[in-house]
């Protein structure tokens, strides 16, 4: 997901995104609870932290997890 213009430009959007998803990931793990669900969360800026998609998702330790 990208935030073009999160509040303070930053992770301040990743709490709120997360709680909506993990209501979402409870409902679903409810229904069927032989689902497996992972979610994994990270951030990095445009362009301190990279000027393409490639850098910005390996910055972000999205693959390290």
């Amino acid at each position: 997901m990208i935030l073009p213009e999160a509040e303070d430009g930053k992770i301040s959007a990743i709490p709120r995104i997360k709680k909506a998803i993990a209501a979402e990931v409870d409902e679903i793990r409810r229904r069927a609870r032989d689902v497996r669900v992972e979610l994994r969360f990270g951030h990095a800026a445009f362009p301190a932290d990279g000027d393409d998609h490639e850098k910005l998702i390996f910055k972000s330790n999205i693959l390290k997890n």
